[in-house]
């Protein structure tokens, strides 16, 4: 279910001739220039800004452990999505909201279960209905879509694959 990722890796690869792996690496760290992006973004002091980065790069179980496992690409592309997402409900930026769940439910399709959170978000902070019907439209579609390609290129699967992943 998190081949699109490894397949553009693989092209990459290809493509200059380099290992995979230090490609996958190299993306490692654009996820995490990614996330210093993201960070530096928010409406906080410098302070608060260092803090929150520094607690999020140097956890033993984020981009540390991606880097020394570069097979694990799209978990790391996952993470910097639900950044993208804690950022974009904070500063209530929907173009951010948006971009970040639609990579989470591509990359990974337990993503899906980050929509929920949209709801509660939109009744909490009393957000029109629409805008959060739309972003959980889009969420799904991109859900839908990484199904579709995975339907395509590899042979379908039981049912039952899905929510037993999921839940």
């Amino acid at each position: 279910e998190r081949w699109p990722l490894h397949f553009l890796m693989g092209r990459l690869s290809a493509l200059f001739g380099i290992n995979v792996w230090e490609i996958e690496r190299v993306f490692v760290l654009l996820g995490m220039c990614a996330t210093l992006f993201l960070i530096t973004s928010l409406r906080a002091g410098l302070w608060q800004k260092l803090a929150i980065y520094a607690l999020l790069i140097f956890s033993p179980y984020t981009f540390r452990q991606y880097y020394a496992v570069p097979g694990m690409l799209s978990d790391c592309f996952f993470y910097v999505a639900i950044v993208g997402l804690a950022v974009g409900m904070w500063e209530k930026r929907w173009a951010l909201i948006v971009i970040s769940i639609c990579m989470a439910c591509f990359i990974r399709q337990t993503g899906v279960l980050l929509l929920p959170l949209i709801v509660i978000f939109c009744f909490v902070e009393k957000i029109n209905l629409r805008k959060g019907t739309v972003v959980i439209a889009l969420g799904l579609m991109s859900f839908g879509f990484s199904k579709f390609l995975s339907y395509i290129v590899f042979a379908p699967v039981s049912g039952g694959y899905v929510a037993m992943h999921t839940l």
